[in-house]
C-alpha cells in the first residue's frame, strides 16, 4: 500500500493530491480556499488506523469522528492488514489456486476469499 510506505517513510504529505493545491509553510493553498496541512495529515492517520489487520483494533465510528475533530495525539498506526510487498507474495501462491481452480483476480497477483464477520 503506497500510503502506508510513505507513512513508515515520513512522507505522508507526498499523498496529498495536487490539484488541493501546493503545500507552503504547512497550508495548501487553492482557489477555493486554505486547508491546513496537519489536517489532512490527521486525516490520513486515522484512515491508517481503520485498516488495522484485526478489528478490534480499528477505531469506532464514533472515535473516529473524535479524532477527526479534536486534536488530541493518535495511536501510531500499525501495518494494514492487506499490506504485501511485491517481493513478500510467495510464487506458489497462484500456482496453487489454479491447481485447486480457485478463482484469482484478473491481473493474477490478489486473491480474495469471502468470509462472514
Amino acid at each position: 500500500m503506497f500510503a502506508w510506505r510513505l507513512w513508515t517513510e515520513g512522507r505522508p504529505v507526498e499523498l496529498i493530491n495536487k490539484t488541493i493545491g501546493d503545500t507552503d509553510g504547512g497550508n495548501a493553498t487553492t482557489s477555493d480556499g486554505t486547508y491546513i496541512t496537519s489536517e489532512i495529515l490527521r486525516c490520513i492517520h486515522v484512515a491508517l488506523l481503520c485498516v488495522q489487520q484485526r478489528p478490534e483494533d480499528r477505531p469506532k465510528m464514533s472515535s473516529v469522528l473524535l479524532m477527526l475533530g479534536g486534536e488530541s495525539t493518535l495511536p501510531q498506526p500499525t501495518q494494514p492488514g492487506y499490506f504485501i510487498e511485491k517481493d513478500q507474495l510467495p510464487s506458489a501462491t497462484v500456482a496453487d489456486c489454479r491447481s485447486r481452480k480457485q478463482s484469482t483476480s484478473s491481473n493474477e497477483v490478489t486473491i480474495t476469499m469471502l468470509d462472514a464477520r
